[in-house]
């Protein structure tokens, strides 16, 4: 199994119409559409109508904090989170998460370091053009 799918079965989809439920993990979706960058938009909806309390990082704002810490753990980096800072900190979220999605569709057979490596390579450019000291 991919190993971004096996961290995505937390979130839980549940689909309803016309009196019909239907519930379906994270992963039990991606698997289904081929997409695990399917789940990381499901969930950035999820957390921006929610305000979940982190005691983490009193320094760093809590959106801040929410979208490094996600960043880490959907790339397998969490050596890295100062960056991922630096990344909510600078880069629009529209642009984070179009450079997650395509790091995430990456077929595995496409990698060649890490996909942490390969989101950084998509967003550094833009990072450098927004900070030139980067």
């Amino acid at each position: 199994m991919n190993p971004t799918l096996s961290k995505l079965g937390d979130l839980q989809i549940t689909l309803a119409r016309a009196g019909r439920t239907c519930t379906i993990s994270g992963a039990e979706l991606a698997k289904l559409l081929d997409s695990p960058a399917i789940v990381i938009r499901l969930t950035a909806i999820l957390y921006s109508r929610t305000t979940p309390s982190l005691g983490k990082e009193a320094s760093v704002r809590p959106e801040v904090e929410r979208m490094a810490v996600y960043l880490a753990e959907r790339l397998d980096d969490t050596k890295s989170l100062a960056f991922y800072r630096r990344v909510a900190t600078s880069v629009p979220a529209e642009i984070i998460r179009d450079r997650l999605t395509r790091a995430l569709d990456l077929r595995p057979a496409s990698i060649r370091r890490s996909r942490a490596a390969y989101f950084t390579s998509l967003i550094q450019p833009f990072l450098q053009h927004r900070l030139p000291d980067a």
